[in-house]
């Protein structure tokens, strides 16, 4: 009896990989199984090659393809699943591949820094955001009450999320000529502006964001210019010095231009467009400035300037699109004009309300003058994302850099997946938008709460009266250690 277990055991055993000689003898001479044991030939092995083709992985991502974490045990052992699953790999030898491509995410942008309460969404995890957090496909951002965030996306957009927004970060994709980013506003008040190659003209006047200041990367501040303006200086100067209203403005501003030029160089190589929509409107363009706001079930309201130079001017810069399963009606908006969509997001028109323009151009105007935020930009985007510029094979981007390379050559996907996005877009938020009717209700006027701004504003205020106490002027007192501290202590 403990023969015959023994030889079910090694039969069990055996049945799931190759028997060699010795083992059949040694069956064959006890006779311990009556039909006959296959044996092992010199050319029995197979190419897994041949049946499942691996080409490479992206960087970070798992050789192993199995989701461990949540494998179901019941569907896991089901050989009828296995055979089914076994015959749909067969079909494509590259299924692993495509594998790879369909269950893996890139990297969509960075933070440059969360006032407030800030939070990222990715599935059903819930993280904080804090500088140089990594955000990526399909990621939601959201700020919490009294809360905003700056963010640069690999293209070099900045985005700025006011207070009880959500923006949903949904592809970036990559040709040799072109990166594409797709986003959706939720809910909020956002600044997108894309990344323009002219010069930031020099302003001495302050920051209109300084709420969101100092940055935790020392070499974009004010302060660090100030510092090295004002230890350059002999005595006597350090005292002409104290009477500058703007300390170290003119060293930053030189310090971002000169980047901006550098950086150029590795813009000239792949121009970026963007596709940005909310609930009742799509945005399609490049080199942009765009102040949205949509609240749910109401009008969206936005604001659009053109960030070419003037030889470079263009009339469809934007294009805007409405909703409806059959409308394909497009507009190219005017510059510095607000707009205001209907609910259902069938027309867009100009308007002239002091109760909603007052709100929305005091939001707006946090970005009139944010060198710090821009420089911030060019140093992140010279450090992180240059490679992607870069002319590569679709192995390198994958491995080195963790992105898929379009195919432009053979059949022009990213134009495929434009076309498709625009069509899919509009359908699919036509149909929320008439399902939105009967869920919420309808709001009633059109005031814009305060809420989205008043912190940020106070926050500012407050900073810009700390400008010219005595504590702020220590800071250019401060060896790089102190000034360190200082940062860690303030730029919280």
């Amino acid at each position: 009896m403990q023969i015959k277990l023994i030889a079910i055991l090694i039969f069990s055993s055996f049945s799931s990989w190759a028997v060699d000689i010795t083992s059949t003898n040694l069956i064959d001479e006890y006779n311990l199984v009556k039909t006959d044991v296959s044996r092992r030939g010199d050319d029995w092995e197979i190419n897994s090659v041949q049946i499942d083709r691996d080409e490479f992985k992206y960087k970070g991502q798992n050789r192993n393809l199995i989701d461990w974490d949540n494998i179901d045990p019941n569907e896991w052992f089901d050989l009828n699943m296995w055979i089914k699953n076994r015959k749909i790999k067969d079909s494509d030898i590259s299924w692993r591949q495509k594998y790879r491509e369909n269950n893996y995410y890139e990297q969509i942008g960075k933070v440059i820094k969360c006032q407030g309460i800030c939070y990222l969404y990715r599935g059903l995890e819930k993280n904080s955001l804090e500088y140089n957090s990594k955000i990526f496909e399909g990621d939601e951002v959201i700020t919490e009450e009294n809360s905003a965030l700056w963010v640069v996306l690999v293209d070099g957009t900045l985005v700025r999320l006011s207070a009880n927004t959500s923006m949903n970060m949904l592809e970036v994709n990559i040709t040799d000529e072109e990166v594409f980013i797709l986003s959706r506003l939720n809910q909020g008040n956002i600044h997108y502006e894309s990344r323009s190659n002219q010069n930031v003209v020099e302003k001495n006047k302050p920051e209109t964001d300084l709420s969101f200041m100092p940055l935790t990367l020392a070499r974009a501040n004010r302060e660090f210019y100030m510092r090295k303006e004002y230890q350059a200086l002999d005595d006597s100067e350090k005292l002409e010095y104290e009477i500058v209203l703007n300390p170290g403005y003119s060293s930053q501003y030189r310090e971002l231009n000169k980047f901006i030029v550098e950086n150029n160089k590795i813009f000239e190589k792949k121009k970026s467009r963007f596709y940005l929509y909310t609930p009742n409107l799509s945005f399609e363009g490049e080199r942009a400035s765009l102040d949205i706001f949509y609240e749910t079930n109401r009008n969206t309201y936005f604001l659009y300037k053109d960030l070419n130079a003037e030889n470079e001017k263009s009339e469809t810069n934007l294009v805007v699109s409405f909703r409806g399963h059959k409308n394909e009606q497009t507009m190219v908006p005017s510059e510095n004009q607000w707009y205001s969509s209907d609910r259902r997001g069938r027309e867009a028109l100009e308007f002239f309300t002091d109760q909603v323009i007052s709100p929305l151009e005091a939001m707006s105007n946090f970005t009139l003058r944010i060198p710090t935020i821009k420089l911030a930009r060019e140093i992140i985007i010279a450090k992180d994302f240059q490679k992607l510029y870069e002319k590569h094979e679709g192995r390198f981007f994958a491995e080195n850099l963790g992105y898929r390379l379009w195919n432009k050559e053979v059949s022009d996907e990213l134009t495929q997946r434009k076309k498709f996005i625009k069509e899919y877009t509009r359908r699919v938020e036509t149909t929320n938008l008439n399902a939105m009717e009967k869920v919420f209700k309808i709001p009633e006027g059109e005031t814009i709460s305060l809420d989205y701004y008043k912190k940020s504003m106070s926050l500012h205020y407050l900073k810009l009266k700390e400008m010219y106490h005595n504590d702020s002027k220590k800071v250019r007192m401060m060896n790089d250690s102190e000034f360190y501290i200082w940062l860690l202590k303030n730029g919280k």
